[in-house]
């Protein structure tokens, strides 16, 4: 079996600390007020998204009365998650999620208006890049490469189950020019034609769906048993494992699966935005 790596350490420290705050009777404004943080930066924390130092993990340790038995056990668990993943180059806020994907024996995607990270080529990768706010020029080739490495998971050993929904524009905007969209849709029929993966695409002819301007993924890990839910934005993300988020977006994936095209016709309107390009 091969050692977890730093990420899954960050899932595991996060869900001890969580049972031990609430094994005290602590809540988390009593932590963030402890630490100096702010309380989304307590949940980041115990949902997996973060971790912290020897001294503020001390903190919480004393506030919540653990024994030395335990504390020796957290304290490793902790230094662990603190090592850098081995994950290619990517943005900083992004780190954790692509390690979790790494790991994921799941993925449910919903992106409106362009292929996600997990799905994209090279050039693709590279022609989005070299416009994004938080990227230097200096290291477009190498996350872009990274976008790559992800990608071949799914035609590896023990690939993840994939469900992906794409908004029509996400197929029929053109990326980098005609050459690069092309060979980007081509990757796209060539995994959906895979036992795992499932692509459908929402069309603009029934654009008025419950997600509009929303895309999430949601994650799930099988050790240890883990759901997440992951919203990107510009310069950030933001991690979230809370009952009431999952369901709901969970929920919403489902019903944008009835509202999508099914897996065939998606194909057929690929092969479309394929035969019309420049």
């Amino acid at each position: 079996m091969t050692n977890p790596g730093p990420v899954i350490r960050r899932l595991e420290l996060g869900l001890e600390l969580r049972r031990i705050r609430e094994a005290a009777g602590v809540d988390v404004k009593e932590i963030a007020e402890l630490l100096r943080w702010d309380v989304s930066k307590v949940s980041k924390l115990e949902n997996g998204a973060r971790t912290l130092s020897a001294a503020e993990l001390d903190k919480i340790i004393d506030r919540c009365g653990v024994g030395d038995d335990r504390t020796e056990r957290i304290h490793q668990l902790a230094q662990e998650a603190r090592k850098r993943g081995k994950y290619g180059r990517v943005q900083d806020w992004a780190r954790s999620y692509v390690g979790m994907e790494a790991e994921a024996s799941e993925l449910l995607i919903h992106y409106g208006d362009m292929i996600p990270g997990i799905l994209q080529t090279k050039a693709y990768a590279q022609a989005l890049l070299a416009q994004a706010i938080s990227v230097r020029a200096e290291d477009v080739d190498l996350i872009a490469e990274s976008r790559v490495a992800r990608r071949l998971r799914l035609t590896g050993p023990n690939p993840p189950e994939l469900s992906v929904i794409l908004g029509e524009p996400a197929i029929r905007g053109v990326v980098g020019g005609g050459d690069v969209m092309r060979e980007q849709l081509e990757v796209l029929l060539d995994l959906a034609a895979m036992r795992h993966v499932t692509l459908q695409v929402l069309p603009l002819s029934n654009w008025g769906h419950l997600a509009l301007g929303s895309p999430f993924t949601i994650l799930s890990l099988a050790e240890p048993v883990k759901t997440i839910l992951y919203l990107e934005g510009l310069t950030n993300a933001d991690y979230l494992a809370g009952p009431q988020h999952l369901k709901s977006y969970t929920v919403a994936f489902n019903r944008l699966r009835v509202a999508a095209l099914n897996e065939s016709a998606s194909a057929d309107l690929i092969r479309d935005a394929l035969a019309k390009l420049p």
